[in-house]
């Protein structure tokens, strides 16, 4: 099975395009995108260093275009988690996949 055969959700991504008037972050022009989604415990860094036990990770096409951790991911449940990290692991031919830990 190839990637892209994974790819057997769908979420959409919002990426930033600054702060609104009331001082929150705006987000793009929503963005369908096929995923594969990973819910298992595992330990990760959240973004002031403390250890967070996470349980999903979002599986995407390079090829879909960049994903920001500060954009919006929901999920085919309707939730939206914090981004935690972006990640763009590399195979022995560059970059392969992006991964979206929440």
């Amino acid at each position: 099975m190839s990637f892209e055969d994974s790819l057997i959700h769908t979420i959409t991504y919002e990426p930033p395009t600054g702060r609104g008037l009331d001082g929150k972050t705006a987000y793009g022009t929503p963005q369908s995108r096929a995923a594969r989604i990973d819910e298992r415990s595992r330990v990760v860094l959240g973004p002031n260093g403390q250890e967070i036990v996470k349980t999903t990770t979002i599986f995407l096409d390079l090829n879909d275009g960049p994903v920001d951790e500060k954009g919006r991911i929901t999920l085919p449940d309707g939730s939206q988690p914090t981004i935690l990290s972006v990640d763009t692991p590399s195979d022995g031919e560059g970059p392969h996949h992006i991964e979206v830990t929440t």
